[in-house]
């Protein structure tokens, strides 16, 4: 379409149909794909930190030393095993409850003994561990016995130390009802 100008020159313009371009960048189009970038970018993101997050480990998981430690003192306990649990601990090991302290030796002696009573520890979601040397690993059990009408639930502390190059337990305070 031609038209004149006020100096009667003449002029030409596009009407803007479909695939007419007038020479201006469509701002929309613009927007739109920075907005898709943008979330693409931030979904990208967020799937790298997912998956970060859910591989890393806890500061306070057990490394695998120390872990080991833990399941077979847990096993000693809940196979009856003085002789294992006695391999486990250090000379001058001590269990604290509330009725009282124990030695290495009294504790292989009762340990020895829960068969009778069917006695067994569970515990109850993931154990946490702390320090670096000596290590204290804490946990909530639930102790169960033909002599408890419910089991009973506590939290363990065990202390753990490099003892000649060899980890063992050293303290273990439960704070629970027995």
């Amino acid at each position: 379409m031609s038209t004149l100008t006020d100096r009667g020159e003449p002029t030409t313009t596009t009407t803007g149909g479909p695939g007419d371009q007038t020479g201006r960048p469509d701002t929309r189009n613009r927007t739109l794909k920075a907005i898709v970038i943008a979330v693409v970018i931030a979904l990208v993101g967020l799937g790298a930190w997912v998956i970060v997050d859910r591989s890393s480990t806890p500061e306070t998981a057990l490394n695998d030393d120390v872990a080991q430690v833990w399941n077979d003192y847990l096993d000693a306990w809940n196979n009856y095993d003085s002789d294992a649990f006695l391999a486990l601990v250090t000379p001058d090991y001590t269990f604290v409850t509330e009725q009282g302290t124990n030695t290495a030796e009294s504790e292989a002696r009762s340990i020895a003994n829960l068969g009778t009573y069917d006695w067994h520890v569970t515990p109850v979601g993931e154990p946490t561990m702390a320090g670096d040397g000596p290590w204290y690993v804490s946990a909530v059990n639930s102790v169960d016995d033909t002599t408890f009408g419910d089991p009973v639930e506590g939290i363990s502390v065990l202390t753990i130390v490099d003892d000649g190059g060899v980890l063992r337990v050293s303290n273990h305070t439960f704070f629970g009802d027995l």
